[in-house]
C-alpha cells in the first residue's frame, strides 16, 4: 500500500485520487498524530463490503466452503447467464 503524508496528499490531491480510483489500490495518508487514514476506490470499498456480507453468518461461510469443496471434487457445473 502506497503511503503519503497529509502534506503530500494535499499537494497532489487530484493525481492521488485518480491513481487510487484507476489502480484500485488503497492509499494510506499518515497524519501528524501517526494514526492516519486509508483512502480507497468505491469499487474496492464495495468489494470489501460484499465480502463482509457474504461471510457475515456462519451458515453462509459453511455453504461457501461446501461449494468450493464440491467444485474441487469435480462436482461443479457450468450455467449460461442471460443478461437482460
Amino acid at each position: 500500500m502506497k503511503k503519503v503524508t497529509i502534506s503530500e496528499f494535499q499537494a497532489n490531491f487530484k493525481e492521488l485520487l485518480e491513481q487510487v480510483e484507476h489502480v484500485n489500490q488503497p492509499l494510506r495518508i499518515k497524519s501528524e498524530s501517526g494514526k492516519g487514514v486509508v483512502l480507497m476506490s468505491l469499487k474496492e470499498y464495495n468489494s470489501i463490503m460484499e465480502t463482509l456480507n457474504l461471510l457475515g453468518s456462519a451458515a453462509d461461510v459453511e455453504r461457501l466452503h461446501e461449494s468450493i469443496q464440491r467444485l474441487n471434487e469435480g462436482k461443479g457445473f457450468k450455467k449460461q447467464v442471460i443478461e437482460e
